[in-house]
């Protein structure tokens, strides 16, 4: 079954076109002249006046002012505004529209801050130059009737906008609107590297390339570590991977569909092997160290290449590399898991004896008033609602999640997949409040005079390693085993902490899959809760939101 979806997806990326290609630059209009781009997408007026647009197979448009340098190399990240789609959209396609702006700008700084001399200010006031994005499209993967060509037709899509303005004069210094099937961006960003570097007046980028003294296997994978590393369990964050490739053409198309599908599913494995080692940080606690890792392929290798690298949290110091080439299997990112999991679990200080504690929880404000919850008809299963919650022209302050509260019993992939929920929750809790336009309150990210927070309580996911003692130990109906998790959400008054709304929600899923809860968990938050939240916060649920320009 798996050779059949994979000849599957290569036939469906050979006739799917690459965005880059479409566009000609003998017809590519400027910026400003009121010509409609990538069919209404690319709003000129966003960008202002600049140089004429052009593009390769990394960028769909792009342009750089030349002659700039910058008085210091130090730029400003100001926080992606709310998805407002150019396009049509349904409340899952915001809601992933959340999620793909966090993860766009996540990506970025992390490039950004392995640019070495490049410094990311703290305020606005530390630097003229800011970058500033927006999401203007995203559709969510499509399922059952919209994906009748199997799973390649339903990939997600995503277009944003990026640009670097200098805030004295207003000008844009750097531009680029693009658009990425599946869930990377990281060729796009190779293409803004370049001129960004002469810009701040650092050095070109340099081609990946591991030490001369790395140790070379015998499949010639290679490794690199500093003398004496030592890791603290525990203290290693394990942030996304993505696929990446230096040549166009299917190569790149690969970067945003099976390559990120791979990717996406080696950051998996690796989280989990890391987890039940006691390695990986699951509480967003302050890390002593991130491994970052990206699954490479060019014509002239014959399979991929999964690198990785570890850099000390506090100074952006790389301290080991990783270049693995693993062997034809089904599951490749298994392997690679293993085999970078079992060299960092030799560097762990003092490896424990006995399983590593879990750390307590300790949310910002107490969860008071659970025992106030009772069972309720519609979209929720348990409610309370405090007469005094209204939204009208408040600002809702979508808040990072607390840490999954699952006891002592729950596995290691049960923390995994609970801190997965966790981490997406907001994004698309902030993505779908964005798709009702005329809501009558504000949202935010960052602050905001209610606060909207979550955390999960229980789960226990099918674990697909053991997917056979499951089925015969707990049979469903005899088609699939049975998934559960249990949410907690509360809508707090963020000047005095009282609490004014409180929600507990059961999930369960008959799947022999590993995803059944997480993405069951964030379809009912877009598509349920936010409309309850509105009608218990007094503001009707819109239909959707104003459409700036309808695409043709």
């Amino acid at each position: 079954m798996r050779r059949w979806l994979l000849v599957l997806g290569c036939v469906w990326m050979s006739v799917l076109p690459c965005p880059a290609q479409v566009f000609s630059p003998a017809t590519q209009p400027g910026p400003g002249t009121g010509d409609r781009l990538d069919h209404g997408l690319l709003d000129p007026a966003w960008f202002g006046q600049g140089p004429p647009w052009t593009h390769d197979w990394r960028a769909d448009f792009l342009w750089a002012r030349t002659g700039v340098r910058w008085e210091a190399p130090m730029l400003y990240l100001v926080p992606w505004e709310e998805p407002r789609f150019l396009s049509t959209g349904d409340v899952l396609d915001y809601a992933r529209g959340g999620e793909v702006a966090e993860a766009i700008q996540g990506l970025i700084r992390t490039r950004l801050k392995a640019m070495g001399d490049l410094r990311l200010a703290a305020t606005p006031q530390e630097t003229p130059y800011h970058a500033v994005g927006r999401l203007v499209e995203a559709r969510h993967i499509r399922q059952g009737s919209s994906a009748t060509l199997g799973p390649m037709a339903g990939l997600p899509t995503q277009t944003w906008d990026f640009k670097v303005v200098d805030v004295r004069t207003g000008q844009t210094l750097l531009a680029s609107h693009h658009r990425s099937v599946g869930g990377s961006a990281a060729t796009w960003f190779t293409a803004l590297e370049r001129p960004l570097r002469e810009m701040a007046g650092l050095p070109p980028p340099q081609a990946w390339d591991m030490p001369p003294d790395s140790q070379v296997l015998e499949d010639r994978s290679r490794i690199w570590t500093t003398p004496g590393l030592q890791l603290p369990p525990g203290g290693l964050v394990v942030r996304g991977w993505t696929a990446d490739t230096d040549t166009g053409g299917l190569w790149k198309v690969w970067t945003g569909g099976l390559g990120a599908s791979l990717a996406t599913q080696t950051g998996q494995a690796i989280l989990d092997r890391l987890t039940r080692g006691g390695l990986a940080r699951l509480d967003g606690g302050d890390p002593t160290h991130l491994l970052d890792g990206q699954v490479f392929t060019a014509p002239r290798f014959l399979k991929p290449r999964y690198r990785a690298w570890v850099t000390e949290a506090a100074t952006g110091r790389v301290v080991a590399r990783y270049e693995f080439l693993p062997p034809l299997s089904t599951t490749p990112a298994g392997a690679v898991a293993e085999r970078l999991g079992n060299h960092l679990q030799a560097l762990m200080a003092a490896p424990p004896t006995a399983p590593v504690p879990v750390p307590p929880v300790q949310p910002g404000v107490a969860w008071e008033g659970l025992d106030r919850l009772q069972s309720v008809a519609g979209a929720v299963d348990k409610a309370w609602v405090s007469p005094r919650l209204s939204l009208a022209g408040r600002t809702l302050h979508v808040a990072d999640w607390d840490a999954a509260d699952l006891g002592a019993g729950a596995d290691g992939h049960d923390r995994m997949l609970a801190s997965f929920i966790g981490l997406r929750a907001p994004a698309w809790l902030f993505g779908a409040l964005a798709w009702h336009g005329d809501r009558g309150f504000g949202i935010s990210r960052q602050v905001g005079g209610l606060r909207l927070e979550g955390r999960v309580v229980r789960l226990y996911q099918t674990d697909p390693r053991k997917f056979g003692t499951a089925m015969a130990g707990a049979m469903t109906l005899g088609l699939a085993t049975r998934s559960e998790g249990v949410l907690q959400l509360r809508v707090l008054d963020a000047a005095t902490g009282e609490t004014l709304a409180l929600v507990e929600q059961t999930l369960v899923s008959f799947q022999a899959a590993s995803d059944g809860i997480p993405y069951k968990s964030l379809k009912w938050l877009a598509q349920d809760l936010v409309p309850w939240l509105l009608e218990k916060g007094g503001r009707p649920a819109a239909q959707g939101p104003q459409i700036v320009n309808n695409i043709d």
